[in-house]
């Protein structure tokens, strides 16, 4: 039982990454195509945050990206050459099958 769970534990957390990542990136694309400035107008600002057409902004490029940078990251295959400790990612662990 145990081995099987091993096996199934890195397709499962792929897919739960892809799946993730698919819908923040889809979360920041809606943002973007309705404006972000609009968005900061509108939701940042009832919100009290500073500078919020600036953040709307931020916000909405920091989904988009951080939502596609999610789906590869720690995949077999797509670690750097040269990889320094800090830029190792807190879903990556020692059991990660990259050998």
């Amino acid at each position: 039982m145990a081995a099987l769970s091993r096996r199934l534990e890195t397709p499962g957390l792929l897919i739960l990454r892809v799946i993730i990542g698919f819908l923040i990136a889809a979360h920041g694309l809606q943002k973007l195509n309705g404006g972000p400035a609009n968005f900061g107008r509108s939701a940042l600002d009832s919100l009290g945050v500073p500078a919020p057409v600036l953040m709307g902004y931020v916000v909405t490029y920091a989904e988009l990206a951080g939502g596609v940078l999610l789906i590869p990251a720690c995949s077999p295959g797509s670690r750097p050459s040269s990889s320094p400790s800090t830029w190792s990612w807190p879903s990556c662990s020692s059991r990660s099958t990259w050998g």
